[in-house]
Formats: structure tokens, C-alpha cells, sequence
């Protein structure tokens, strides 16, 4: 049996929007209301929410000290990248690798290469701001495939750059198409962030690709010892604050969440 950090437990009722009404898990409601309309629990969590009521299984307990306004990153994509690293990939000092999408999740990618003392990290991105901001997060080497030279593809540059095949490659899209550049080329090991809220229906399953749910950590044990990391000064969280905005601004957060320039926005309530 292949050993799993995905909670099987409550999946049946977080998938359905629901929560358990007891502890044989035989019957199941939502706890929150509009009038005498029900409203669904997002993906088990709710956390587009002033208050919310969530499964134990669901809650982490970290320290009182630690601030909510920045630690709130470790609980998504930010965590997993850093996980998909340091927990999954686990690179040797000297490693080289390369990386497909230069979103927060792929510019954490960066960030934990370079602490994990990576040879070369080859950032791929077609937006050339996003390259830009990547060397700041460790990247020492930049494709944009849409600027290679005629004839030359992106496993070609790849090579040329680090004179070698990289140790570890990261698809951090969940595009068919940078999922098989990812594993279609001489890498030692290929890794793919699962996107969506739903762990069984995600980046394409393709030979070679390992797709790892939140970054392999188990919240329980792992969130308190990052948020220990961050507190301590070894994990930098500023710099993925790009914005911050009023919870009454959900909307206009949720239509500028692809501009080059935001990483990731905090909401206020």
C-alpha cells in the first residue's frame, strides 16, 4: 500500500461540501446558512470566511505569537512547493533543476532550491517580468520559450545551461502540454503540483510524473514546524505578499490573480 498524506478519513464529505454529523460518520449536513438556504463548505475549510467550523482532522495548532497575516501562506500553495523540495524531491546539494511556471507555488520552487543549495536552478516562463522576479528567489538561469532561438526547443536550452541533464524537474501548471516538457526529457525525477481542490483529478497522469498533494506534508506535525522555520527567520514569507485588500475587494482580487506582478494577495477582514 502506497503511504499517503491525503486524509481519506473525511474526504466523502469535504468533496460534497458537507460535514460529518457523528463519529460513525453515518450521516452528513453543512453548518452554515443563508436564512433557510444551506451553504457548502469550500473544499472542507471555508476559509473565505470571517468564521468557520472545519472536521478536527482539518485543524493545525501553531504557536500564539506567530502572525496570522503571514503564516495564512503555509496553509496552500506556498507550503506545498516548498514540500514538493524539501520533503518529495529532496535534492542533493549541487542538483541542478528546472522549473515550469513561474507562479508563487514555482517561485517557492526557487526559493527552496536555493536553500537546499541547488547547482543551477533553470527557470521556464514565457512572462518575462515573472523571469525577472525569479532571479530575486534564487533562479540562475531564465528561458522564455517563446524567445529561443529558431530551431532550438526547451529541453535544448535546458541542456545547454547546466551542461547536464537536470537532477530534478517541477510542472508547476498543470498544462498537458509543460507536464510532457517536464517529463519527455532526460530528468532524473519529474514532479507536478496537483492544481485544483481535488487530488484525483488534476495534472494528467503521465508516465514519469509523480504528482505530489501538498507538497507531501502531513499538516498535523509539519505546518507547526514551518511556522517554527519562519519565526526563526530560515523561511522569508514577506516576499510573497505582493498585495494586500479589504475582504470587500474578494472579487476584484479573484480577476487580477493572473497579472505578472501579484504573487500572492492577503485579505483583510
Amino acid at each position: 500500500v502506497q503511504d499517503t498524506n491525503f486524509c481519506e478519513s473525511i474526504q466523502r464529505f469535504t468533496s460534497r461540501g458537507v460535514m460529518k454529523d457523528d463519529a460513525m460518520n453515518s450521516t452528513s449536513s453543512t453548518r452554515f446558512s443563508y436564512g433557510s438556504t444551506e451553504i457548502f463548505h469550500f473544499h472542507g475549510v471555508s476559509t473565505f470566511s470571517e468564521y468557520t467550523v472545519v472536521h478536527a482532522e482539518s485543524v493545525a495548532k501553531i504557536r500564539k505569537d506567530a502572525p496570522l497575516e503571514k503564516v495564512c501562506l503555509l496553509g496552500g500553495g506556498v507550503a506545498a512547493a516548498l514540500g514538493m523540495v524539501w520533503q518529495v524531491a529532496g535534492p542533493s546539494p549541487g542538483a541542478v533543476g528546472a522549473i515550469f511556471g513561474l507562479n508563487a507555488e514555482g517561485l517557492a520552487v526557487a526559493r527552496a532550491l536555493h536553500m537546499a543549495k541547488a547547482r543551477k536552478i533553470i527557470a521556464v516562463d514565457p512572462d518575462p517580468s515573472r523571469l525577472e522576479l525569479a532571479k530575486k528567489w534564487g533562479a540562475t538561469n531564465l528561458i522564455n520559450p517563446y524567445a529561443l532561438p529558431e530551431g532550438c526547443s526547451i529541453k535544448e536550452e535546458i541542456l545547454r545551461a547546466a551542461d547536464a541533464p537536470a537532477d530534478v524537474a517541477f510542472d508547476l501548471l498543470g498544462y498537458e502540454a509543460s507536464v510532457q516538457e517536464a517529463i519527455t526529457t532526460p530528468w532524473a525525477k519529474s514532479f507536478a503540483m496537483e492544481i485544483t481542490c481535488s487530488p484525483f483529478n488534476v495534472t494528467p497522469r503521465l508516465a514519469g510524473m509523480r504528482n505530489v498533494p501538498f507538497g507531501g506534508w502531513r499538516p498535523k506535525l509539519h505546518l507547526p514546524l514551518l511556522v517554527d522555520l519562519f519565526m526563526a527567520g530560515e523561511l522569508k514569507l514577506d516576499d510573497f505578499i505582493s498585495h494586500q485588500a479589504d475582504f470587500t475587494e474578494i472579487n476584484e482580487v479573484l480577476n487580477c490573480f493572473d497579472e505578472p506582478d501579484r504573487i500572492r494577495t492577503v485579505l483583510r477582514f
